[in-house]
């Protein structure tokens, strides 16, 4: 029996002792491994290799809706697709947005940092507000900032588009317009394309010797299926049959048996918003291209999480949303499966060759990986992550990485573990866990515990829990104005904001 609070395991019974030695052992060998590869990342000399760096994070999209519907319909970023390093397996380490990009700019797992996190085993953004970074965890912005880069944001997201949540940018511009996106005539507005002219303004402005970091954050998919029905209709009728057709064919199983259902048409809004990112992708490397900006630029284009649509929706140990869809499972924040942590990263690098990469990484890995990549310090204390370009060396071929994702927005605290194909999900609360086999099971549909499963991802568990800091979480608050754009992407409803300063801790 496992005695629990606040997501930390604390004590084992007579009858679980000898599991707890094996875990010991198995938390020994890990932290030896792990030290090594640190130490020899570290030890590495730095590889300069470009002069700017532009991260894109495309909120909400799942990896196989993203991967399938080019391949299916061989758009415009196909060519592009075909000249980048491709992470087939990546892994958010999060199942929404301030956690996962909290891992992307320190570093750290999403118990590490602390940002977006909740002090017991039941989270409710609805009525307690994430936690803030804590304070000895530095951002790649700030390093980036210190050592002299120009540093702006561009974001229609409203957990990225203020300084106290994201510090460290010169500049910061918010694109969609947040507040009329009830509209419909902004539901094909918002996003990419005014955050393009928006880059390229910047481009224009910085002088030809200096550095810059930029930061583009998306959220066509996150936003566009969330409007009221008569939305979604409209947009519907607006495609053409062979959009449809290649939009249902990415479906996830018996959501579209009836097409006219509210989550259906949902995800085929969803769907077009991921193509519609594909487009706003390739023409922004088009345009990049056009101003000779590619030459020394290194452009890391990543989602936080991804979109759930009913796939685990016999899952009772999931909180149902309370609104759109009260009978199936919909959206983000209350699971870890593939579908929400499974998300595309692909990389445009002026050095490296198209190259497709299969091992699983994590986006802990891409802040140290870019950095390194512009000549940036930045290497976090206790970095669990590895440089992305380790992976183009054929003897990492084998290599079964272990990757961790946490920190649930809604319901029942979850901690995900993954190594090689196997994977295991724990559910805090009621102290369950699921195995499943990737490899066989890509969908997580049939749970399969073995006794060599169980021992390795409890001791696999027992260390990610062990190297979680012990620190009290900080409070974060956010102003009445910020409530309203959270509110207005489905965050916080129900939310008062009678208080003239808007601040809730």
């Amino acid at each position: 029996m496992r005695i629990v609070y606040n997501q930390e395991v604390l004590y084992y019974d007579d009858k679980s002792r000898s599991r707890y030695v094996r875990k010991m052992l198995r938390k020994f060998q890990y932290s030896i491994l792990v030290t090594c590869l640190i130490f020899s990342g570290c030890t590495q000399e730095p590889k300069v290799h470009a002069k700017n760096l532009l991260l894109i994070c495309i909120d909400t999209v799942r990896a196989d809706v993203f991967y399938g519907l080019g391949e299916r319909q061989k758009d415009s970023l196909n060519s592009w697709q075909d000249r980048a390093l491709v992470f087939e397996q990546a892994t958010s380490t999060s199942s929404w947005t301030l956690p996962a990009l909290g891992s992307v700019f320190t570093g750290l797992w999403a118990s590490e940092h602390g940002m977006g996190q909740f002090p017991g085993v039941i989270a409710s953004l609805g009525f307690q507000l994430p936690s803030k970074r804590h304070k000895d965890v530095p951002l790649l912005t700030e390093v980036a900032v210190k050592a002299g880069f120009n540093t702006a944001i561009i974001t229609a997201s409203p957990w990225t588009n203020k300084e106290r949540t994201f510090p460290g940018f010169d500049t910061r511009i918010k694109i969609g317009n947040i507040e009329g996106r009830a509209g419909l005539l902004n539901l094909g507005n918002l996003g990419w394309r005014e955050g393009l002219v928006d880059l390229k303004e910047l481009l224009s402005q910085q002088p030809k010797n200096s550095q810059n970091l930029y930061f583009l954050h998306l959220m066509e998919a996150h936003d566009w299926h969330i409007r009221p029905e008569f939305m979604l209709d409209a947009r519907i009728a607006k495609f053409s049959a062979q959009q449809r057709a290649q939009y249902l064919q990415f479906a996830p199983d018996h959501i579209c048996e009836d097409e006219q259902s509210l989550l259906c048409k949902r995800f085929l809004v969803y769907a077009s918003a991921v193509s519609d990112i594909r487009e706003g992708i390739a023409t922004t490397l088009e345009t990049l291209q056009a101003e000779n900006a590619l030459d020394d630029t290194v452009v890391i284009m990543f989602a936080d999480h991804g979109e759930e649509f009913g796939d685990h929706a016999e899952d009772k140990r999931i909180t149902r949303t309370e609104t759109n869809s009260p009978e199936t499972f919909f959206g983000h924040g209350r699971s870890l499966f593939q579908e929400i942590v499974h998300v595309p990263l692909m990389i445009w690098h002026p050095q490296y060759e198209s190259t497709v990469i299969k091992q699983p990484v994590s986006l802990v890995d891409i802040g140290p990986t870019a950095a390194r990549w512009v000549g940036l310090e930045f290497t976090p204390k206790r970095w669990p992550g590895r440089y992305l370009d380790t992976y183009l060396d054929p003897s990492q071929a084998a290599d079964e990485r272990v990757v961790y994702a946490s920190e649930i927005a809604f319901g029942q605290q979850q901690v995900s573990i993954r190594q090689g194909a196997k994977k295991s999900v724990w559910f805090v609360a009621s102290d369950e866990n699921d195995y499943y086999d990737l490899a066989t099971d890509p969908h997580e549909l049939h749970s399969n515990s073995t006794a060599s499963l169980v021992m390795l991802f409890d001791g696999l568990l027992f260390d990610y829990q062990q190297n979680k800091p012990k620190i009290a979480l900080e409070k974060t608050s956010v102003t009445a104005e910020q409530i309203k754009d959270l509110q207005s992407i489905g965050y916080l409803q129900g939310l008062a904001t009678e208080d003239s300063k808007g601040t809730m801790e």
